[in-house]
């Protein structure tokens, strides 16, 4: 019983010790934009996500996030379409996709509810999040969740391929796990 107790203190003070402090990504973080098209189902993903979150007392909730991706850092291992979603992002003049937290409030144990602005090829939207945070060894914090778009809401038109012949459709989700550490 005494280290039960033990234990517990110890998890409690590395949660309030890790208070409101900044978090940034790291290493293993990444972001999968995932698809369909006439011809196949397809993926990008980067790791080199950029990072500044602040967790709220207790790690119930985030205080603040923002997140960015560097558009051409979104892999495929296919060239061709990499080069065609980088055209289609315009990512000559919006070289990042950003995520702005606004607010988060808890939706039950680990679940979390996030709003703020998503912006895509230079048009922001407000977006609504859902997800969950974890809290982890060592003060560290897990985020998990994914989010559905139309890519035409923020002007992007769909990439087609092999002169027309190949579409993509025009949802894709993106899903994001993120480690969090100071």
């Amino acid at each position: 019983m005494k280290t039960l107790l033990t234990i517990t203190a110890l998890v409690l003070l590395t949660v309030a010790a890790t208070a409101g402090q900044p978090f940034k990504a790291e290493k293993g973080s990444k972001i999968t934009v995932a698809g369909t098209s006439t011809m196949h189902d397809w993926t990008m993903v980067s790791e080199e996500i950029q990072v500044d979150a602040s967790i709220a007392e207790g790690g119930a909730t985030i205080d603040g996030l923002k997140l960015v991706v560097p558009v051409t850092t979104l892999k495929s291992h296919k060239s061709g379409m990499d080069d065609n979603a980088y055209k289609a992002l315009k990512s000559d003049k919006n070289p990042q996709i950003i995520f702005n937290l606004k607010t988060s409030q808890a939706k039950g144990a680990s679940l979390l509810q996030g709003s703020g602005q998503l912006t895509i090829a230079g048009v922001t939207k407000d977006v609504t999040l859902d997800g969950k945070l974890e809290a982890l060894a060592n003060g560290k914090y897990k985020i998990t969740g994914s989010y559905t778009l139309d890519m035409e809401a923020y002007k992007v038109e769909p990439p087609s391929f092999m002169f027309g012949t190949v579409n993509t459709g025009k949802e894709v989700t993106i899903s994001y796990e993120i480690i969090l550490s100071k």
